[in-house]
């Protein structure tokens, strides 16, 4: 339904779809949205009308208003999306996480991606993801996670551009949980599609 986070070669697992929430909160823990998590499966059948569902939350799905200009390169939608992490975290958080241990090595950083992330914590598992990408900038999964990331903090021109740019590589994101990759990735881009109506 909406972005899927990768699960691939370790990282996140599949079986969640998100969404983002607001939040109005000021601390830096806390300022990020929420990401609401439902399992996604084809054993789980969704119950009752999906028509008046969609009907009653298009707003949210699908926000009013003319198509926004999405044109970005990957390498100025993971800029943006640094800066995104510093005006969130701020860079004495970042600046700490870049002279850590983790940031060097690119197991350690996705390990810390995804306990941040299982922690519903979509900043700090951003920054983590970004450091895994220049240590590994070929992994297709990496990118997709990212996508997905920038969809939940409401960031859907800087997801399409990342998901876009994936999308070209000549591999495909890892399957996950029975899952197809490329499957993941085009639904980070329909999400990131719906936010840029």
């Amino acid at each position: 339904m909406l972005g899927l986070l990768v699960a691939s070669s370790g990282l996140f697992g599949t079986t969640l779809c998100v969404a983002p929430m607001a939040s109005a909160t000021t601390t830096v823990a806390t300022t990020s949205p929420r990401p609401v998590l439902w399992t996604f499966s084809g054993g789980m059948p969704f119950s009752g009308d999906a028509g008046s569902f969609f009907v009653a939350d298009r707003d949210r799905y699908c926000p009013p208003g003319s198509p926004v200009n999405a044109s970005l390169t990957l390498r100025r939608a993971l800029a943006n999306a640094r800066a995104i992490v510093i005006a969130l975290a701020g860079a004495e958080a970042v600046d700490a996480f870049d002279g850590s241990a983790t940031a060097k090595s690119a197991t350690q950083a996705r390990a810390a991606a995804v306990d941040m992330f299982a922690d519903r914590k979509p900043v700090p598992a951003l920054l983590a993801l970004l450091r895994v990408h220049q240590l590994q900038p070929k992994d297709p999964s990496i990118l997709t996670s990212i996508s997905a990331l920038l969809n939940i903090l409401g960031y859907p021109k800087e997801s399409l551009a990342v998901a876009k740019a994936t999308d070209a590589m000549p591999v495909s994101p890892g399957q996950a949980m029975g899952i197809s990759g490329q499957a993941i990735l085009l639904n980070n881009e329909g999400h990131a599609l719906l936010g840029l109506r």
